[in-house]
């Protein structure tokens, strides 16, 4: 029985291998409590795990990567098919939406928006490419330390751009609402 307890929740789940792990479970439990979830270590995961089974299950959706029809996906939208190099001509990054990469492929553009909820300056981001840090709306942090005692966190700026797969804390600039990001000509990984 769930009970919604991480409705409107974020988070992501490290070293979710197979049926069998820890990270496995916590990643069912949090989806079917509500949570939206992001998958990580998915290389090592698709090496030596079942990573697009609990995708297809935590997710509901074909996930991207080799399915059973032998074709790659980004969400239900096909990219490609096995033996052939992964490209798009658009990628769109939607919150609604979730993203997995299992394998290189390259986009000639990319594109990425969202409209911040009214009082919040604080988020969280974590994007396929490279974002440049000139001229945005946002301030961009990588987080050094979090201390449960004192209930603190250590924060560092991050003054030139946001490696591609870094998560990050964003601050919004005053009066800010809205993040947009487009790039053309990157490989994604």
């Amino acid at each position: 029985m769930t009970h919604n307890l991480l409705k409107g929740k974020r988070g992501i789940i490290f070293g979710a291998l197979n049926e069998e792990s820890i990270a496995w479970k916590v990643a069912v439990k949090a989806a079917e409590e509500g949570a939206t979830i992001a998958l990580s270590n998915t290389a090592m995961a698709l090496r030596m795990g079942t990573l697009d089974k609990l995708a297809e299950h935590v997710y509901h959706v074909r996930m991207s990567g080799s399915q059973s029809d032998g074709n790659q996906y980004y969400g239900d939208e096909k990219i490609g098919a096995t033996g052939e190099p992964l490209a798009t001509d658009n990628l769109v990054l939607d919150d609604d939406k979730d993203f997995v990469a299992y394998e290189p492929f390259a986009a000639k553009a990319a594109s990425y928006s969202r409209k911040m909820k009214e009082g919040t300056t604080w988020a969280t981001l974590c994007l396929p490419f490279e974002v440049s840090l000139e001229n945005q709306n946002f301030r961009a942090f990588k987080l050094l330390s979090a201390d449960d005692v004192t209930e603190t966190v250590e924060l560092e700026e991050i003054e030139t751009n946001i490696a591609a797969g870094t998560p990050v804390i964003i601050k919004m600039k005053d009066g800010e609402t809205m993040l947009s990001f487009t790039v053309a000509n990157k490989d994604t990984f």
